[in-house]
């Protein structure tokens, strides 16, 4: 509008990239959560996996899959909403190690097989 003040210009200029900032926050924790849901069923693959080919692996609690390697135990925590692809999973009776994802990706990566 040609003929509004100039606090309302630069109001209105806020609130469009207030607009803005609110569409794309929105679009990355959609993709952030489509990225985590992605991580869970690639968990539960190698989990079943692991499993199958025995493996000492399963649930260490109602959201985490643990698995040992050669290269040393490797976990993963799941969201709740996705521990359907679980379900059929052993349990995994050992302690579960704390390790920064670092050295839980060197022993991923070095296996041991």
């Amino acid at each position: 509008m040609p003929n509004q003040n100039p606090f309302q210009q630069r109001l209105d200029s806020i609130e469009a990239d207030m607009q803005k900032l609110l569409d794309e926050n929105t679009r990355l924790i959609r993709d952030r959560e489509s990225a985590y849901v992605e991580l869970d069923s690639w968990v539960s693959l190698l989990a079943k996996l692991a499993v199958q080919k025995g493996l000492s692996a399963g649930l260490a609690n109602p959201t985490t899959f643990a698995m040992d390697l050669e290269s040393g135990q490797v976990s993963w925590e799941f969201a709740e909403s996705e521990a359907h692809l679980f379900e059929e999973l052993p349990a995994y009776e050992k302690p579960l190690e704390v390790m920064e994802n670092r050295e839980k990706y060197r022993r991923i990566m070095n296996p041991g097989f």
